[in-house]
């Protein structure tokens, strides 16, 4: 089990993490070249993207989840449809965003406080960001779609390519057409697009080229894998006699064995129906499904980050030395926070192919085993960042006053950062497990009303700079433990206990 989720893990996590430093290597340039007013520009206005990025990601869940599923139970007719149907609302859906962020740019500049020293260079900066959204949209599904068959390696591919793209574009836009704060959005829109064409191409050559319900690579583990070793062996043992065990599903869903003569039995690998007939389609059915999934978590992505920018403006407020130095605590932080998505990412798809396959068992040990991998890695994370916040700081802007209050912030914060892991696979599983609307309302109670009332709290006091950065690690202790509360006093019950015992 470890094994397959660290060889899943590992190419999304860097996935993830590529695609966050693609603002970090913005935020790199921009302060390095535009100074403290270029960071705070892209800090300043990068929240309201977020918004609408956050939930056109969390809406590909829907369609993560439902592929996995797919997946998991053999259903290669299905997973076609669900991969055409996500394309195609991922399309629509971007499209639309683009359309009305354009338009309402100007109104969320000014709702934002952003400081009157950086309003022009947000203002141009978001609307141009805007135009992007349709990438990014169509990449999340794409490679969600991608991930829910157990191919981890494509999303990360193409976001090496369309970060190297991004790199060499900030550097032309910036230093040698001049193009200031419009040239670093400029380089994020291409950037984007390489990406999902990237992804796109390689998903339609290897859909139509060989059977998604196989691992598509030999690094992408399947993670709902027969996992029963002593079953193998006595089918084994048995196949001397004449007599084969064959799967099906019982009526109470569980998985049992029965008896057929071996030539009664089915060939091992039957052909598949290929994916290339409409990698591009509409079906209302299933585009059902996938809002009654992905719906729920984008609406959570939505309004947690609109908790954000909420405190983004309190951030705002106090000037902006703080402004820039928040923005460079949150491109930091993407070196511990991009792993540890990952993970709840694999818990997800980890727990939809299992329940599809019906072995739930395996959820369980995939949950703790996820769990280890993310607090071990957060400690350490931690700890090196802890060890080099200031010089860390500096690489985003060299002024004495940010680099101090950046560092203040970093150590608020990422001593408490490993209980993030708790959030992200309790959250997860239970996506996966069909309870996404559970998970919704408790991270938005936690994230979203707790972080408002903290918020107010600290204004009454004044505690200033170190009260806003802990408003974070408060709240991720509440929602760790009331996640954990619920899928250990609900959701784990409705799994099914391994067959011979235990978990």
């Amino acid at each position: 089990m470890a094994k397959n989720v660290a060889c899943f893990a590992l190419p999304l996590l860097c996935a993830n993490l590529v695609q966050l430093l693609y603002s970090a290597t913005d935020a790199l340039f921009a302060g390095n070249v535009e100074g403290t007013a270029g960071i705070a520009a892209i800090g300043a206005s990068s929240l309201a993207v977020t918004c609408v990025v956050s939930f056109l990601s969390g809406f590909s869940v829907g369609s993560n989840v439902l592929v996995a599923s797919k997946h998991g139970a053999k259903d290669e007719e299905g997973l076609r449809r669900v991969f055409g149907t996500s394309v195609f609302l991922a399309l629509l859906m971007g499209a639309l965003f683009c359309v009305v962020g354009i338009v309402c740019s100007d109104a969320l500049v000014g709702l934002m406080a952003v400081p009157e020293s950086v309003h022009d260079r947000a203002l141009s900066y978001l609307r141009i960001y805007f135009l992007a959204l349709p990438f990014i949209a169509l990449y999340d599904n794409v490679a969600s779609c991608l991930r829910g068959i157990g191919d981890s390696r494509t999303p990360l591919y193409a976001q090496i390519v369309g970060g190297i793209v991004n790199v060499t574009l900030d550097a032309v836009a910036l230093l040698v057409l001049g193009l200031g704060i419009d040239g670093v959005a400029w380089a994020t829109f291409f950037s984007q697009g390489v990406a999902f064409l990237f992804a796109f191409l390689r998903a339609k050559s290897m859909l139509k080229g060989r059977s998604a319900i196989r691992p598509t690579t030999g690094l992408a583990a399947d993670l709902a894998m027969r996992p029963a070793q002593e079953s193998e062996s006595r089918l084994a043992s048995r196949s001397a006699t004449g007599v084969a065990a064959q799967p099906e599903t019982g009526p109470a869903n569980q998985l049992t064995t029965r008896p057929v003569t071996q030539s009664a039995a089915k060939p091992a690998a039957q052909p598949a129906a290929r994916l290339g007939k409409a990698l591009i389609c509409m079906d209302f059915a299933i585009a059902k499904e996938i809002f009654t999934v992905g719906f729920p978590v984008a609406i959570q992505a939505l309004c947690v980050t609109l908790s954000n920018m909420l405190i983004q403006v309190a951030i705002n407020a106090t000037g902006e030395t703080n402004v820039a130095a928040f923005t460079a605590y949150f491109k930091i932080e993407t070196l511990i926070y991009a792993p540890l998505v990952a993970l709840g990412q694999t818990t997800t798809v980890l727990a939809a192919q299992n329940v599809g396959a019906k072995y739930h068992w395996r959820v369980h040990r995939g949950v703790r085993c996820c769990i280890a991998l993310g607090v071990a890695f957060a400690v350490v994370a931690a700890v090196a960042l802890l060890a080099f916040r200031f010089s860390v700081v500096a690489l985003f802007d060299q002024n004495a006053e940010v680099v101090a209050a950046g560092g203040l912030v970093v150590l608020v914060s990422f001593p408490f950062y490993w209980i993030y892991t708790f959030i992200e696979v309790y959250a997860g599983v239970c996506r996966g497990i069909g309870k996404a609307k559970e998970a919704t309302l408790i991270t938005l109670f936690c994230f979203v009303a707790m972080r408002l009332m903290l918020l107010l709290l600290v204004q009454h006091c004044r505690l200033g700079l170190v009260g806003i950065a802990a408003i974070y690690p408060l709240t991720w202790l509440f929602a760790a433990f009331f996640l954990g509360f619920y899928y250990y006093a609900f959701a784990h019950k409705e799994l099914h206990p391994a067959p011979h015992g235990g978990c």
